[in-house]
């Protein structure tokens, strides 16, 4: 067993794993339950929490493992795991940004031009694609590499092309980071200029439209913030100076390492708290529906509907209600 210098980042990734993944299943038994839920923007916030359940239950398992064994297994179990551990990570970060950034998408389409997206399943195979067309290179060349009779390492690229590496992660840093970052960024612009001269005889509409957009415009920052120091760390093994920087401070680039590895499963435990923290159609009836298990009441599926569509006050509470409606 191999002694490494960080010890509370493998308790934090823990606890956010268990709590992390129990929040995001929540999530997406909300958005599957609720009738009123199943719209586009929606679909895709559950796309994100499949997204972020992925992240937690395959690659931190595959972090252990890293932390724990001084030679990754050498056999099957091994590859399949260095496979797994790879892609899940690659498919959790593909899903997220391709999810956000199509549901910022279809919230300018909606708000700004009144267009509204009702093939959900097409928009779904978009962001997939995307997504799997990131992960399956990964997934085939992830391996594992022996040097000499004592030590194997997973290697997620070919680990005898650098400019292979280099071309990949640089490729992906611009188009699932900057490129989807300038788009929301224009996208909520345009919404939020829209929402400002609304007029009052909406003035329902634009709240419920409001609160829906502070939700998603939250999401968006907090995967800019936390996947920003992966990001940087990654390019800065292939651009920077690595032994200049080994030999600045050694053990402050590691824990800066853990920090920013910490801060990418922080962002996939923050998604479906946000959602739930801003959002009374999902939190009503995932409170609701753990009151009814607790308290033995009636079925919580009878109880979904009728308070995730109204509010206490007998109005529509949110943006997809809404456009149900009109």
């Amino acid at each position: 067993m191999l002694k490494m210098p960080w010890k509370w980042n493998l308790i934090v990734m823990l606890i956010m794993a268990v709590y992390g993944t129990i929040v995001n299943l929540a999530l997406l038994m909300v958005i599957l339950s609720n009738q009123h839920l199943r719209t586009v923007s929606n679909t895709l916030v559950g796309n994100l929490a499949l997204a972020d359940t992925i992240m937690f239950v395959f690659s931190v398992p595959s972090d252990l493992v890293h932390h724990f064994v001084l030679n990754w297994p050498d056999n099957s179990f091994g590859n399949f795991l260095c496979k797994v551990s790879g892609s899940s990570w690659s498919l959790a970060m593909a899903l997220s940004v391709a999810s956000l950034t199509a549901v910022s998408i279809e919230r300018f389409c909606s708000i700004c031009w009144n267009v509204h997206a009702k093939r959900y399943i097409f928009i779904l195979l978009i962001v997939w694609l995307f997504s799997l067309s990131w992960t399956v290179p990964v997934l085939v060349w992830s391996s594992v590499v022996r040097y000499g009779p004592y030590l194997s390492i997973c290697h997620v690229l070919p680990w005898w092309h650098d400019y292979v590496a280099r071309g990949f992660f640089t490729a992906g840093f611009v188009l699932k980071y900057v490129i989807p970052l300038l788009v929301i960024t224009c996208c909520y612009v345009g919404t939020a200029i829209t929402l400002a001269q609304s007029t009052p005889a909406s003035s329902v509409t634009v709240r419920a439209r409001r609160r829906l957009a502070i939700v998603v415009l939250i999401l968006n920052i907090s995967f800019a913030i936390c996947w920003l120091p992966n990001h940087a760390i990654i390019l800065h093994f292939f651009y920077g100076d690595i032994y200049e920087t080994y030999k600045v401070s050694y053990a402050l680039f590691l824990t800066f390492i853990e920090i920013a590895h910490v801060l990418v499963y922080v962002n996939s435990l923050l998604n479906p708290i946000v959602v739930f923290t801003i959002s009374d159609a999902h939190r009503k009836p995932l409170v609701h529906f753990v009151r009814s298990r607790l308290c033995r009441q009636a079925p919580a599926s009878n109880r979904l509907d009728r308070y995730a569509e109204f509010d206490q006050d007998g109005i529509v509470s949110e943006t997809e209600c809404v456009d149900v409606k009109t």
